[in-house]
């Protein structure tokens, strides 16, 4: 082959190369890589880079999500124990990450912490179970949906949109924070036997409301499930809710905050629910209204057959400012009585059907007991002012070892 067609054999692949460089390049500018420098304006000689939402440092946190908070604490934690705070998102992978003790959070970015070799301690805060248990989990649902439905709702799952390595990082960082219970934490420790570098952090509850339990109405209330999350729908066993309502007139299904953005899903679901009255969406809906009040008082239970979550903390805000009598799934990482609560091994519509069918038949008074049960339960162990002491104590920990 001559030179003349050897440059005109790489022609095409040079132009295709530069193509995909060039598209890359607009898709990384135009990613959220939102930076704040030293958010507590403290004049400390070491930094640590936190990896996480922006807006946890806002003057005001709403009460969406707890993810704020919990980052808003970490950092508290670091800057008490003279680190200087930086924080990014997991976008900012061209970061520099030289000048960093620390490296918290974050797969992506602290992906490049390995690949750049860079000598920064770094501890990596999982928020929900082993991506490994979720994958399958996700792969699983999946094809139940398609088996059970004959289509496939694949975009209101969850998965970990990374490089491979990204599915990794946990095994590579000096330090793992798993946000859960030790069904989430023993998830983890199936893959790896160095125990000393995990600690198990129990979610926590916004306090907004204390319900008058001893004079709700469960007469009508027995009927009322609730089904409150956000996003990946499939993934959080809303359709799971809504077959069980499409099946009993008798169960009123109340969903808040269900996105709408989910078109698949919805696309599916919205002609089987339309015209029905015992299925009621409400969308986004804040927990300290209310309209939050109004809709728990015709709820007894709050169903959550989640495939894989940590520590669940819409269950326990519903629990602990509802006292709503959870149905939910082993894999929602949250620790519950089994005396008032039922927590469920299997997920599927025939297993919270079967369950939550014979909740329904308990009487009022057995009602009325279980909820004040759990409600007390939630209220005494996953307080904020615990949260707040056990990522101190862990982060101390993590710092120092």
């Amino acid at each position: 082959m001559t030179l003349f067609q050897k440059i005109k054999r790489a022609i095409p692949i040079a132009k295709r190369l530069l193509r995909e460089k060039l598209a890359a390049e607009i898709s990384y500018a135009l990613l959220d890589k939102t930076t704040r420098k030293n958010v507590f304006k403290r004049k400390y000689d070491k930094h640590v880079l936190m990896v996480t939402l922006p807006a946890a440092f806002n003057k005001h946190l709403p009460k969406f999500h707890t993810s704020l908070l919990e980052a808003l604490e970490a950092a508290k934690a670091f800057d008490e124990l003279g680190y200087v705070v930086d924080c990014t998102t997991d976008n900012n992978t061209r970061i520099d990450l030289h000048k960093y003790d620390i490296i918290y959070c974050g797969r992506r970015v602290q992906a490049e912490v390995w690949r750049q070799n860079i000598p920064a301690k770094t501890i990596f805060f999982s928020p929900g179970a082993h991506p490994f248990f979720c994958f399958e989990a996700t792969v699983q649902k999946n094809l139940a949906v398609k088996r059970d439905k004959g289509i496939w709702l694949t975009t209101s799952s969850r998965y970990l949109n990374e490089l491979l390595l990204g599915y990794y990082v946990d095994n590579f960082a000096d330090h793992v924070i798993v946000y859960g219970n030790q069904f989430v934490l023993d998830n983890y420790l199936k893959h790896d036997s160095r125990t000393e570098r995990y600690s198990r952090l129990p979610a926590f509850y916004f306090d907004c409301h204390q319900p008058d339990l001893q004079h709700k109405d469960y007469s009508t209330a027995r009927n009322g499930i609730c089904w409150f999350g956000s996003l990946g729908l499939i993934h959080k066993g809303l359709d799971i809710c809504i077959d069980i309502a499409l099946a009993h007139p008798e169960v009123q299904l109340h969903i808040c905050g269900a996105t709408v953005r989910e078109r698949e899903f919805w696309n599916y679901y919205r002609p089987k629910i339309q015209g029905r009255n015992n299925i009621i969406d409400h969308g986004f809906v804040n927990i300290e209204t209310e309209e939050f009040v109004q809709i728990m008082n015709q709820c007894a239970f709050v169903l959550h057959p989640s495939i894989s979550e940590g520590g669940a903390p819409s269950v326990l805000n519903v629990v602990a400012n509802a006292g709503l009598i959870p149905v939910v799934s082993k894999a929602c990482g949250v620790d519950l009585p089994t005396d008032s609560a039922y927590v469920l091994d299997e997920i599927s519509t025939a297993a919270f059907e079967e369950t939550l069918l014979a909740a329904m038949k308990l009487s009022e008074e057995e009602l009325r007991s279980r909820s004040a049960a759990v409600y007390e339960y939630v209220r005494a162990n996953y307080t904020f002012a615990a949260f707040q002491q056990n990522i101190r104590s862990i982060i101390k920990r993590c710092v120092e070892s």
